[in-house]
């Protein structure tokens, strides 16, 4: 099965990205206007802001989008799913299910809606050529003075199953107020039709470049920020805890534990920490079987052996804390998002945001990330956490 990622979206040396108070550091260069000299915490008026919007989903096809992709990730380590501080908004699509922001391609600026991704390192929109794309935003190369043609053959498949096929071109990307000329990217002719149905017009991927065979560098609207090339100091508080990368394909870092109400449900030693990757396009907290098991009979859960789905009782309290410890800190889970909608109008079992793994590496999706202000750090390869400030949306 042919793969290929399209190519590092940026080059600044840090950029950050923040999802529901998540930023992420992304190594990027040939950025326009680059700031110099600037430390992490910079000021944050040179900062870009793109708020994020919050939309609900069904978490029963949730989960088994989630696992399917799980399952089969680790099959192939060449399955892709898919200097100024700046800051993207972002949609929460379908409760966690997918992050998306709006880019723009081309002189004059074509604007497309992508699904952000740190488990991939792929870039593509669909074109004018595309025969399915019905509903979509199209890119049309003979619209833009600043296309440069490469046609190089262009297929991935994500480990999902959904793909696409096109040809890989250069143009001028913008993120925001951020210009970034000649990047690769791929231009689509084909879609499986997991995107045909998807709000999506195509894939931004912010993961490591070993991703890529050709490498370039809830009751509010409001969901969050992407912030891009530093830190956002009023967004967060206290100190940030830092996990460093363990493994330079996925965003994966070791964790010590995970807890409930303080107590360990599993720990791992200081050698061998247990494998987890923080993954944007993954909404639920993915974790082993034998922990998710202990967690649910905690939490006087269940799982249905019709839908293979984990269910809570719907009035789970805030007496339930679970927590995932790094670098001897715990970080807690609103319980809030662990309670997911009801399996049906009438029941009192809710779906439960905590699925479980055979895998030996676990996933920290939306269900764990949106609770954090949470740094990918692509210069020092690290990953780091804090408690969010939230901005007062009153005046939205």
């Amino acid at each position: 099965m042919k793969t290929i990622s399209t190519f590092y979206i940026f080059y600044i040396p840090l950029v950050l990205l923040i999802f529901l108070y998540w930023s992420f550091a992304c190594d990027i260069r040939n950025v326009k206007n680059q700031i110099h000299g600037q430390t992490n915490r910079s000021n944050n008026s040179q900062l870009y802001h793109v708020e994020l919007t919050y939309r609900s989903v069904n978490t029963k096809k949730c989960y088994a989008s989630a696992l399917i992709k799980h399952g089969l990730r680790y099959k192939s380590i060449h399955l892709s799913k898919r200097a100024s501080i700046q800051e993207l908004g972002a949609v929460n699509y379908a409760n966690d299910v997918e992050w998306i922001c709006q880019i723009s391609l081309g002189t004059p600026p074509q604007s497309f809606l992508v699904a952000i991704d740190t488990a991939s390192a792929d870039l593509w929109v669909p074109s004018v050529y595309c025969y399915n794309c019905n509903n979509k935003r199209l890119y049309d190369d003979s619209q833009s003075s600043t296309i440069q043609y490469d046609d190089s053959d262009f297929s991935i498949t994500y480990a999902d199953g959904s793909s696409s096929i096109g040809w890989i071109e250069l143009d001028t990307l913008q993120v925001g107020y951020i210009p970034i000329t000649s990047q690769q990217f791929a231009i689509i002719y084909d879609i499986s039709s997991a995107f045909q149905n998807d709000v999506i017009d195509g894939i931004m991927g912010l993961g490591y470049d070993s991703l890529s065979l050709r490498p370039a560098r809830n009751n509010t609207k409001y969901g969050g920020i992407f912030v891009f090339g530093g830190i956002d100091t009023s967004l967060y508080k206290g100190s940030i805890i830092y996990a460093p990368v363990t493994v330079q394909n996925f965003w994966q870092i070791g964790i010590d534990a995970v807890l409930y109400n303080g107590k360990a449900v599993t720990t791992s030693s200081k050698k061998q920490k247990q494998q987890a990757i923080v993954d944007t396009a993954t909404a639920l907290l993915i974790l082993g079987t034998s922990v998710v098991k202990q967690l649910h009979t905690n939490m006087k859960g269940k799982l249905d052996s019709t839908s293979q789905t984990w269910q809570v009782p719907c009035n789970l309290g805030s007496n339930v804390k679970v927590s995932i410890q790094i670098n001897g800190i715990s970080l807690a889970i609103n319980y809030r998002d662990i309670v997911r909608e009801k399996v049906s109008s009438t029941s009192t079992w809710c779906y439960s945001g905590i699925a479980a793994t055979d895998s030996t590496t676990w996933i920290l999706g939306g269900v764990f990330m949106k609770n954090y202000y949470v740094i990918f750090d692509r210069e020092k390869n690290q990953v780091g956490f804090a408690t969010p400030v939230y901005p007062d949306q009153s005046k939205n």
